[in-house]
Formats: C-alpha cells, sequence, structure tokens
C-alpha cells in the first residue's frame, strides 16, 4: 500500500500518527508492508511522515510487557521522515527514509522528548531499530538522525525529562550536514544509545557524529559506537561539545572494538567540564 500526501494536505499534523489513548493505555500493535511519500516533495502543510507517539504527554505509548514492531515502512520526501516522541519499547526493523532528492532542509529521524504540560509521560526510549536506512544531502541542516532530549529537569523518580536506551543495530545513514546529531539541555539527560553490528555513516557528510550537550546539570552519556564504520568526513568524524549558560552539560562517550574512520575526518572533544572518551580505539585516525 502507498498512503500519498499532495500540497493540498492543509493541516499541521503528520500523515500518519499511531499514538496512545490515555496516560494509562498500554497499545501493543504490530504494522508494515507500506510506504509514506509526498508528491515530488510538495507535502503542504503536514509535518511528518509518521509519527509515533504525541508531541504532548496526554497520549503516550509508554511501557508494556512486549514490544510494538513496525516492519517493512518506506517514507520519502518529507521535511521530518519519521518521528518518536513519548513512546517506548517500539522495534523498527527493517525501515527506511529517503529524503535524498528533497529540497527543503530535513531530517529522517527524529526522537525526542520535550518534558511540556503537568503530568503524564516525558521521557522516550527502549527502541530498537534492525537494518534501516536513513538517506539524505549533505545540504545545511540536513540530519539523518536527530536525537533531541529537550526538557527538564530530568526526574531520577520517575524518568521523565530523559531520552535513554536507543539501539541502533546494522543500520545505514548516508550523507547529511551532521548525519548523526544527538543533542540535550534544560538538565535534562540523553543516555545509553548504541550503534552496534555494522552501522555505518556512508557517503561524504559534513559531520559524522555530532554530539552536543547544552546548558549546567544537562548529560549525555553511555553513548556507545560498537565496530563502527565512518566512510568520510569533510569535517569532523565524532564531533563532542559541550556549551551553555552557567558551563557546558557532561558528555561520556564510549567506543569499543575498532571505530574506523576513513579517509579524512577527526575525533574532537570540545567544551565545558565533564567531556568523557573512554576505551577508544580508533583506525585511520587520531584522538
Amino acid at each position: 500500500a502507498i498512503f500519498r500526501v499532495d500540497g493540498t494536505f492543509s493541516t499541521a499534523t503528520p500523515a500518519i500518527t499511531i499514538e496512545g489513548g490515555t496516560t494509562a493505555t498500554f497499545p501493543t500493535f504490530e504494522i508494515g508492508g507500506f510506504s509514506i511519500r509526498s508528491d515530488g516533495g510538495s507535502f503542504g502543510d503536514c509535518t511528518t511522515g509518521l509519527q509515533v507517539g504525541n508531541a504532548g504527554v496526554a497520549k503516550p505509548i509508554s511501557a508494556g510487557f512486549n514490544q510494538r514492531v513496525i516492519k517493512g515502512v518506506f517514507v520519502a520526501d518529507f521535511s521530518t521522515g519519521i518521528e518518536v516522541v513519548h513512546a517506548r519499547l517500539v522495534r523498527f526493523d527493517n525501515c527506511s527514509v529517503w529524503n535524498n532528492n528533497l529540497g527543503v532542509t530535513n531530517t529522517c529521524l527524529r526522537i525526542e522528548q520535550n518534558a511540556t504540560g503537568a503530568g503524564g509521560i516525558h521521557n522516550t526510549g527502549d527502541l530498537v531499530f534492525d537494518k534501516c536506512q536513513f538517506v539524505t544531502s549533505t545540504s545545511a541542516g540536513n540530519k539523518c538522525l536527530y536525537v533531541a532530549s529537550l526538557g527538564g529537569p530530568y526526574n531520577i523518580g520517575n524518568g521523565n525529562g530523559s531520552i535513554s536506551g536507543i539501539k541502533f543495530r546494522s543500520c545505514d545513514f548516508y550523507a547529511g550536514d551532521k548525519s548523526i546529531h544527538l543533542y540535550a539541555t534544560a538538565a535534562s539527560w540523553l543516555t545509553d544509545v548504541w550503534f552496534v553490528d555494522g552501522c555505518q555513516v556512508d557517503q561524504e557528510v559534513n559531520n559524522a557524529i555530532f554530539i552536543e550537550s547544552e546548558n549546567l546539570s544537562t548529560l549525555v552519556a553511555d553513548i556507545h559506537l560498537d565496530g563502527m564504520f565512518i566512510n568520510k568526513a569533510l569535517s569532523q568524524a565524532v564531533a563532542l561539545t559541550s556549551t551553555g549558560t552557567g558551563g557546558g552539560g557532561a558528555i561520556a562517550l564510549r567506543a569499543g572494538g575498532d571505530v574506523v574512520v576513513k579517509p579524512t575526518g577527526s575525533i574532537v572533544a570540545r567544551g565545558g567540564d565533564g567531556v568523557l572518551i573512554t576505551s577508544n580505539n580508533p583506525t585511520n585516525d587520531t584522538v
């Protein structure tokens, strides 16, 4: 099946949304085998191809007893291809977003928590992406993956104000300005993110992996690059940046096995206190 969106789409909503009913709802589902496409890059007021979860907090997809599954879904030519927000325990199998011919600034996959409003669920996590592809161009602002922990502070009692437990296995990220951009602010947490089983940033990119922790008490930690391949970065292969009012937030990166970077690009860390790289063994580059 093909769901096609054209320039007559007149509401600022995703083309397809999967969300919960109330804060007590734990929906279980398995869907797949369809595509969502704009009409030659013309999508009217449509904001996203596929949204999983709700940007507010009243209709989250929250914890359950097993993973929800989205399989074999293809999304093309939206400013945001797939967005996952305030959702947990979802697995994406063999899904892809292709925005390489789209003429506007775009993000293939956006994972977010914004922690706004009273009550409800203010966290996103326990997500798995198996054998997925994300394709864009190197134009300014374009991203294959944007993980954004925007609202805080982190609540240690209920996990609100955080993104955690994101696993990418055998995924391909093609091109992009910042191909993979991990960002946290407002004293929130972004932790436990894994790139394993042959993930790669392929084709030429400006910044392959850009990790940013902004403002005091923000934490970006346990970012794991395990056996990852980065083809060519015109600027930085892996950049860790700690900035913001009152001092930069902390960053902890762990690279297990070999992180192969060729033929250009560097691994750099800049900014405030708490920038840490451990167990790092890059090939064809320097720290």
